[in-house]
């Protein structure tokens, strides 16, 4: 057992060097717009309990999306310097500074749940879902999950939202959207290339995505939905690739599939 945690937290640190998905920013580019009050509610915000000094900006951890009326589906690194215990997460609302608290009690994450299961799996998965103490009312919406499969090899028009750094350095504390693209792994792959990035294909789980014109979603938008005809198709995990001195506005937005992971969710 020892044996296997450390193998993954090998994997993990491997990962990180791939991709960046360090909490702080978010969406920066010219196509981003707020979203509108009572929109997106499924969407929430997961922030550090801060009763000594609260402070918005400092305490916002990353995004998560409603799939039950108890969990929320988000990316595992949001919870690397703040164990699931020490956050709350704010329901209904598109202003960071207002909403309702709900509490996470447990943090399942794929590798947890596939030890649980007994199933082997060597590579990597930041996905995971934090169980909250009490459901959210019957008014907020839950995110539908969308049907599509081989969602890797398809281009769509999708809408991704969430909260960050804008591009005048501040934290919007305002909900943000943007329309981007997926394009198939294959197109993705020679793109990544092309920044130098040691890369010869990327699994299933992941959906790569870009904006015309260019939207970078930085750090602090990891678990920001990815939505296609208002359904949930992937949650945002990392840009690639991560080193500051590459070519901002050609940088790849890396989510991770729905589909591949129907099973978990």
């Amino acid at each position: 057992m020892h044996l296997k945690i450390y193998l993954y937290v090998i994997q993990y640190l491997i990962f990180c060097n791939q991709y960046e998905f360090i909490t702080g920013k978010a969406m920066m580019g010219q196509n981003i717009k707020h979203a509108a009050p009572g929109e997106f509610t499924y969407i929430v915000s997961f922030m550090k309990i801060n009763e000594r000094k609260p402070n918005t900006e400092n305490d916002y951890l990353c995004t998560g999306t409603l799939v039950s009326r108890k969990d929320i589906l988000t990316v595992a690194h949001c919870f690397k310097f703040c164990t699931i215990e020490f956050s709350e997460a704010i329901v209904g609302s598109v202003d960071l500074r207002s909403g309702t608290k709900f509490y996470p009690k447990k943090l399942i994450t794929h590798f947890i749940w596939s030890t649980y299961k007994k199933l082997r799996s060597l590579n990597m998965h930041d996905i995971a879902i934090a169980k909250l103490d009490n459901p959210v009312p019957d008014e907020i919406q839950i995110a539908p999950l969308s049907k599509l499969t081989n969602i890797h090899s398809k281009k769509l028009n999708v809408v991704v939202a969430g909260w960050g750094e804008q591009n005048n350095g501040k934290i919007s504390m305002i909900m943000e959207t943007a329309n981007l693209e997926t394009i198939p792994n294959a197109q993705c792959v020679q793109k990544l290339k092309k920044l130098n990035v040691n890369i010869n294909g990327l699994d299933t789980k992941h959906i790569c995505a870009i904006g015309n014109p260019p939207v970078i979603m930085c750090r602090g938008n990891s678990g920001s939905p990815l939505l296609y005809e208002n359904t949930l198709i992937a949650i945002h995990e990392g840009i690639c690739p991560h080193e500051e001195n590459s070519n901002h506005i050609e940088k790849i937005n890396m989510n991770l599939s729905i589909d591949y992971y129907r099973n978990f969710i």
